[in-house]
């Protein structure tokens, strides 16, 4: 009896609960087949002569995945699924990394309820989560400057903080809504999306500027800026897909891509590709769009909040309770 053989594992890159197309060739029947990562049953959801629908199983780092059809022997493919780094965190949005390596990812929290810590650092020494920051409301976007100065959005009170590496806080400006998603460009602006559909613009003194207006979000703005100034933003509505934004230096919102489903948290890489996390014609979890506009599916999950391409190369991910790690050479 022919072996039935593993074309392909699509995507590479899982994380537990997320679905993977396996192409085969030879399985003339799949009711005596089964499949497995790192040993572990990966149940199926579809299944035909040429493809394999199955689920991820909870599994960590390198994987074999292997094709089993009793009294037809096994073939083997490889997969790599995203290494959990921290727990029991709450994050709305994208991590942030400093010139350290460090990563910092916010604990939200329920909508006006006070939590003991704001903000996580994960260290680059030890991989260690520890609090970094207290007292920040339903703290919702982060990022970081170039100096490693951070800036954190409030979506309760509507404050943008500002903060140093020797923890010193202090508010940098007010009024912005329900502050969500930020980004900063060259100069050291600083953008901060209110989700009711102004998109704000910040010099380095705070001095405020609409820059400008988009269709509101049900939940919050995303926004990630590209080396050449350029901003994209997402937001989810009520629509069963949504928009990306692409605004130039003309200030005028651009429908860059129609058609993703809950579009959250965007980063570009170093390649240039603009990474998004959402769903996509009945697929879940993160997004590559390539500088000609081609979209391909990075990584198969449940539905994912953040994204962060490091500096190093490693790809980090975060669902509403845990962030994840793909190292650089796995994705």
């Amino acid at each position: 009896m022919k072996v039935p053989e593993i074309k392909r594992v699509e995507p590479k890159v899982v994380l537990p609960g997320g679905l993977v197309r396996i192409a085969v060739r030879g399985l003339n029947s799949v009711g005596n087949a089964a499949v497995f990562f790192n040993g572990e049953l990966a149940p199926f959801v579809g299944a035909s002569s040429h493809s394999i629908l199955a689920r991820v199983p909870a599994v960590a780092g390198l994987c074999k995945v292997t094709l089993d059809r009793e009294g037809a022997g096994k073939s083997e493919a490889g997969a790599y699924a995203a290494t959990p780094i921290a727990t029991e965190v709450n994050p709305v949005g994208n991590p942030a990394a400093d010139r350290a390596g460090n990563i910092y990812v916010t604990f939200s929290g329920p909508r006006g309820a006070a939590v003991p810590f704001s903000v996580y650092m994960l260290s680059a020494a030890s991989g260690a989560k520890e609090p970094f920051l207290t007292d920040i409301v339903n703290a919702t976007g982060i990022v970081i400057s170039s100096d490693d100065t951070l800036y954190i959005s409030s979506r309760h009170t509507g404050i943008v903080y500002k903060c140093d590496m020797a923890r010193n806080l202090e508010k940098f400006s007010e009024s912005m809504g329900i502050a969500s998603g930020l980004a900063l460009d060259r100069e050291g602006n600083l953008y901060v999306g209110d989700r009711g559909g102004v998109i704000h613009k910040l010099d380095r003194a705070g001095k405020d500027e609409v820059f400008c207006e988009i269709e509101p979000s049900v939940s919050a703005f995303h926004l990630a800026m590209r080396s050449d100034d350029t901003l994209f933003v997402s937001g989810p509505t009520l629509a069963t897909q949504d928009n990306i934004y692409e605004i130039g230096r003309d200030r005028t919102p651009k429908v860059f891509f129609h058609g993703i489903g809950r579009p959250q948290g965007m980063a570009f890489d170093a390649a240039g590709r603009l990474l998004v996390t959402g769903s996509y014609k009945g697929r879940r979890g993160l997004f590559a769009f390539d500088p000609g506009g081609r979209i391909e599916q990075l990584v198969s999950s449940p539905m994912l909040v953040g994204v962060l391409a490091t500096p190093n190369g490693d790809l980090i991910l975060a669902d509403s309770d845990t962030l994840y790690r793909v190292p650089s050479g796995n994705w």
